[in-house]
This record gives structure tokens, sequence and C-alpha cells, in this order.
């Protein structure tokens, strides 16, 4: 007489616990970690004693060493920006205005976008500096 042998049936396996630390993993790291919008070229800000508040959903201007200023990621020549920007209309309808200059720009180049920025019809235009001691 044979006897068939009963097959034991594993149970699955339980990822309950699994999914559990993957959700909380998720919320520490959303909560720990600072999400900041890449700069599309290296800035570094003049110092200030005013600490600035400046929301990253802002239209920011970046105006860099070598003339160089970067508005929505592309790259346009000091010189060349007014022409450029009142030609594409690029800065219609914005009131306020975030410029973040690099602190080895020349005084005549910042005054010269500034006033272009003007000429363009921004009302509000903000200079973002970093907290600290002038040198």
């Amino acid at each position: 007489m044979k006897f068939s042998r009963q097959q034991r049936k594993t149970p699955p396996e339980n990822v309950i616990p699994l999914i559990n630390i993957v959700f909380l993993l998720l919320v520490f790291f959303m909560v720990a970690g600072h999400m900041e919008r890449q700069s599309p070229v290296s800035v570094t800000p003049p110092v200030s004693g005013q600490k600035n508040v400046v929301a990253e959903t802002e239209q920011q201007l970046f105006l860099s060493t070598g003339g160089r200023v970067v508005w929505g990621g592309q790259t346009y020549d000091q010189k060349e920006f007014y022409a450029q920007f009142e030609k594409q209309q690029f800065l219609k309808g914005i009131s306020r205005l975030v410029i973040r200059a690099d602190r080895s720009v020349p005084a005549n180049d910042f005054l010269r976008l500034l006033e272009d920025v003007r000429r363009l019809g921004v009302k509000n235009v903000h200079l973002v500096t970093r907290v600290g001691k002038a040198q």
C-alpha cells in the first residue's frame, strides 16, 4: 500500500512589514530633506546684513561674471539682453523679479541690467544676498 505524501503548502510571504518600512523611509526623507532648485550658473551673492526671503517659485534672473545673463536655462550676453527680451517679451506681465548676481560683477554691469529690467516694465526687483559681515 502506497501512501501519498502530502505536500505542505508554504504560506505566502507577508510583505506588509516591508511596505510599512518603505513608507516610513519615504516620510522620513520628505520631512528631513530639503529640495532646492539647482542654479543654472555658479553665482556667489554679495554679503548683506539682512536676511532674504525668496520663494523658489518666483521668476529669477541670474547675472554671472563675464556679462552673462541666464533666464529660464538660456544664457544671453548682457549686451544683447535688452534687445532679446524686448523682442521675445520674456518679462511681460511679471511684476516681481528676483536677481541673483555674482558679487564679482562690476557695479556698472549690474546697474545696466537694472535699467534694462526697468525699461522692460518690471516694477519690483529684489537682489539676493547672503547674510554675513561685509568684507
